[in-house]
């Protein structure tokens, strides 16, 4: 794939978690966070199916997923100014991607839901949502394997935003609220299993800089492919006159 497809490829991924971050929000506004407690998952999955899925973890997966994107141009952008960086961060993002897809509980969860409906006798119904809390337990957020997704995500995109200052590629807005959102985001991730409300004490302070931070992204990944694109046609043009 020619460089200017890949950064191409980078600038709508960017722009596309723009747009589930914005679309997640609105979802939980309207209809509130998932629950945590299985058999209101299951009770929400059978009365309000679309609005479970959209304020569950898919959204976030679908956020994480276009990482696979986003880094690999990041790495073809930086990988002259800073080579060592840019390729352990997108070692680190794609494997924290990846670790992420095993973990995602929704479609696990409304399986469960469906055998839970159509379980008759009351011990059934109990094996269904211990083993539906079971799955929550081993999902997103309370894992080992979320826990580490988060540091190799975070980490990544705070180390590779700081690789941003040292070209002028990119604006240093979009490197200095990559290192704030991330590193905020980090920060919070690391203690949220042992300080009981710091999400929800730096959301509203590391949300803002996501919002700046990916479509600026977006923006500087588009005008770089811009002009690899015109690089590109220049030189097939003159190799063949």
């Amino acid at each position: 794939m020619p460089n200017s497809k890949i950064l191409l490829v980078g600038s709508i991924s960017a722009f596309l978690q723009l747009v589930v971050i914005i679309g997640y929000a609105i979802a939980t506004v309207v209809w509130g966070e998932r629950s945590n407690d299985a058999k209101e998952v299951f009770d929400a999955f059978q009365q309000t199916p679309i609005p479970t899925f959209l304020t569950g973890d898919l959204p976030l997966l679908i956020l994480v997923g276009l990482y696979i994107g986003t880094f690999p141009a990041l790495y073809f952008s930086l990988r002259k100014s800073s080579p060592a960086l840019a390729l352990i961060c997108t070692i680190g993002a794609l494997l924290g991607v990846t670790i992420s897809f095993t973990g995602e509980s929704t479609f696990a969860l409304w399986y469960l839901s469906k055998e839970y409906v159509s379980a008759t006798l009351p011990n059934q119904k109990e094996m269904l949502i211990a083993a539906g809390q079971a799955v929550i337990a081993a999902g997103w957020w309370h894992s080992t394997a979320s826990y580490i997704v988060g540091i190799l995500l975070q980490s990544t995109g705070a180390i590779i935003s700081v690789a941003m200052l040292r070209t002028k590629q990119f604006h240093r807005i979009t490197a200095i609220t990559g290192i704030l959102a991330n590193s905020l985001d980090l920060f919070q991730h690391l203690f949220d299993p042992f300080i009981p409300g710091i999400h929800e004490m730096l959301a509203p302070v590391m949300g803002p800089f996501y919002l700046v931070w990916l479509p600026m992204l977006a923006w500087d990944l588009w005008r770089m492919q811009r002009s690899m694109a015109y690089s590109e046609s220049s030189a097939k043009i003159e190799s063949h006159p």
